[in-house]
């Protein structure tokens, strides 16, 4: 019985490895670009938008075809300061991914576009408690954003507003160009 339960306290401690925020399934260019381009942005929304990585994700099993990034945003927002942080977040991510020039030749589509990007952010509240007038949950996914609130159980996360993200950059006065490298 010792004997089984050694092996098992063996196996527990050697067998789990802890996985990063990284593509680690493979080892190759394209991951490592696809890590250095979210790293990159991670970063600037940490220095310059107090937005704190929580999670990343993509898909580069062939080429590298969508980069997801999620975070924490520890202020409270209104709709119209949503739109703006992800508005900014998404042209920062897609300028980082297009001006990466060793990643291009494995985008699935070059110049990278709205497609091609997932953010969330999670507004962090001080109590944990259910609002029905305060945002929980905003992304940009498919080049639509939308406005989450959490509402009590069943209903749980429900959307308040959607737009595109053209809607949104006009809102804004963003002039949405090539140059930007935002492919709608």
């Amino acid at each position: 019985m010792v004997r089984i339960l050694g092996l098992l306290a063996i196996l527990l401690f050697t067998g789990c490895d802890v996985v990063g925020p990284t593509y680690t399934d493979c080892n190759d260019l394209k991951s490592q670009y696809a890590n250095e381009i979210t790293n990159r942005v991670a970063i600037q929304l940490r220095d310059d938008m107090q937005l704190y990585t929580c999670g990343t994700g993509g898909g580069c099993l062939y080429n590298i075809r969508m980069l997801a990034l999620s975070c924490d945003y520890y202020k409270e927002v209104d709709i119209e300061d949503a739109r703006k942080l992800l508005v900014e977040a998404g042209i920062l991510f897609l300028k980082t991914a297009n001006e990466h020039e060793k990643a291009r030749p494995y985008f699935a589509n070059n110049p990278f576009g709205l497609k091609n990007i997932e953010l969330r952010f999670f507004i962090a509240k001080e109590k944990r408690e259910n609002s029905r007038d305060k945002l929980s949950v905003i992304s940009l996914i498919d080049g639509k954003l939308e406005y989450e609130i959490s509402l009590p159980r069943p209903q749980g996360l429900t959307t308040i507003y959607e737009e595109t993200f053209e809607e949104a950059a006009n809102k804004l006065g963003v002039k949405l160009t090539p140059e930007t490298g935002l492919r709608l």
